[in-house]
């Protein structure tokens, strides 16, 4: 350090000379060159031979303090700041380095890097969150994807329940719109008129459309087993839509080997059906005549009546058989109770029809005479009758194959009267009409239709007797008429 001060004086009355104050002063400067030492030149640095203890306290009023290649250290610390901790997004001067392009303080470069990891940490957090979303939807369509699976696997066996539930119900054809009564191939069915209402005849495959194709044409063919006139009933409803529906009666299956055809009536329908269309057939079996089937009283061989029989404005009715040639046995048939005789032969019997009990009635085309017997064929006056054109006789069958005569109507006489006459009033005895007694017979007087009289017959009319114009009296060889 520079040499000591020294002083020549001091003020009177000081407690130390001049002489002990300079010495103390050269004591001190000893002291300080000890620590900081000097090289005795004015103006030039001087070099710490070891370290200054400041004991806690600051250099100050410094001017400028240099390293040893004399750079002022505090514009280097300054200098180091600016690289430390200059703003963000400012640029480091060129008095501290810097290019004032692109170089910024470590300050600067930890808030972007701040920045870029907090946006990183969101970056990562949010696709930490998407990755969990992802995780959970992956998850959740997974569950779905399974629940579909599940549903489709269920779907399968609804529908396959359907099949079978439909299989269980009927028989499954598939509609061809073809009229044409022939075999209308797998699982297929036609019906023989576009219109519904006109059917009258339905073909089916043997086979039918339901899984498998089975065979079920020997349960067709016994549609038409039933006795009674109507088989069953066939009903037929469109898959899925049963409002379309066809009611057929069955009376007859024709087995065609391979398909079959069925003859049938409309009874009610409704909607249209187009090609392709599902049906499910159901069959309805009639049962069997019995004896109490009243739809049709031919049916009942022992009918009885509970009480009166209503014939709801109805009539019981002769009915009109076959005409029946005349024969010595007069052969009627059963077909009905009112018969035409043809030809001219003689009857001696006739067969038995519906047994005791049974009235027949029959009309004669000609001449034909009427053996009277004891029992097979009983004839009023028990006398022999000869008909002739438009006569009607009527019999009971009182015992199989045994008839008397009941009744007649003869064409050429009028009632009252006409020709053959009348016989009024009762035998005394109380016998019947036409025995013993008093007698009282009357005739008209005028013969108006042509009659004949046999070989065996007697006769006689009460007189005046006029034969009218166009009229013949015929009395055979061995005949009497007498005019009274």
């Amino acid at each position: 350090m520079a040499d000591r001060p020294t002083i020549s004086s001091h003020p009177s009355g000081g407690r130390y000379s001049v002489a002990t104050l300079n010495t103390n002063f050269q004591a001190l400067r000893d002291e300080f060159d000890n620590v900081i030492g000097t090289n005795g030149v004015a103006g030039d640095n001087n070099s710490m031979s070891n370290n200054l203890d400041m004991n806690g306290n600051n250099v100050i009023n410094a001017g400028s303090i240099l390293d040893g290649s004399g750079v002022d250290l505090a514009l280097q610390a300054g200098y180091a700041e600016e690289w430390a901790s200059k703003a963000e997004d400012s640029l480091v001067s060129v008095a501290a380095g810097g290019n004032l392009v692109d170089e910024y303080s470590s300050l600067h470069h930890s808030a972007k890097s701040d920045a870029s990891a907090t946006a990183s940490a969101s970056s990562a957090t949010s696709a930490a969150s998407s990755a969990t979303t992802a995780t959970a939807q992956a998850t959740t369509a997974t569950t779905q994807a399974s629940a579909a699976s599940t549903s489709a696997t269920n779907a399968a066996t609804s529908a396959t329940n359907a099949t079978s539930v439909i299989s269980s119900i009927g028989l499954n054809y598939n509609f061809d719109t073809s009229t044409t009564m022939a075999d209308p191939g797998t699982g297929d069915f036609r019906l023989n008129n576009g219109t519904v209402a006109s059917v009258t005849a339905i073909s089916l495959d043997a086979t039918t459309n339901d899984t498998g194709n089975p065979d079920l044409s020997d349960f067709v063919a016994t549609w038409d087993d039933s006795t009674n006139t109507i088989a069953g009933y066939i009903v037929g409803k469109k898959v899925g839509t049963p409002a379309t529906f066809f009611v057929f009666s069955v009376s007859a299956v024709a087995d065609n080997t391979g398909w079959l055809q069925l003859t049938v009536s409309h009874v009610t329908s409704s909607g249209t059906w187009s090609s392709g269309n599902d049906c499910i057939f159901q069959f309805s079996r009639s049962g069997d005549k019995g004896p109490g089937d009243m739809s049709d009283l031919t049916d009942d061989l022992t009918p009885q009546l509970g009480g009166d029989l209503d014939c709801n404005g109805a009539q019981i009715q002769w009915s009109k058989g076959a005409d029946v040639a005349s024969a010595t046995a007069l052969a009627v048939l059963t077909d009905g109770n009112y018969f035409d005789v043809t030809g001219t032969t003689t009857v001696t019997s006739i067969n038995t029809t519906g047994g005791a009990g049974t009235l027949i009635k029959l009309h004669f085309d000609g001449a034909v005479t009427l053996t009277h017997h004891s029992t097979d064929l009983i004839l009023a006056g028990a006398a022999n009758f000869t008909t002739e054109a438009g006569d009607e006789v009527e019999f009971v069958e009182y015992a199989a194959g045994d008839y008397r005569m009941t009744g007649w109507s003869l064409a050429g006489t009028a009632p009252g009267g006409g020709g053959g006459g009348a016989f009024l009033g009762e035998g005394a005895s109380g016998a019947s009409v036409g025995d013993s007694g008093d007698i009282i017979r009357v005739n008209q007087q005028t013969l108006d239709t042509s009659q004949t009289m046999v070989a065996t017959d007697n006769g006689s009319a009460a007189g005046p007797l006029t034969v009218a114009s166009g009229v013949t009296l015929t009395v055979s060889s061995g005949a009497t008429f007498t005019v009274i």
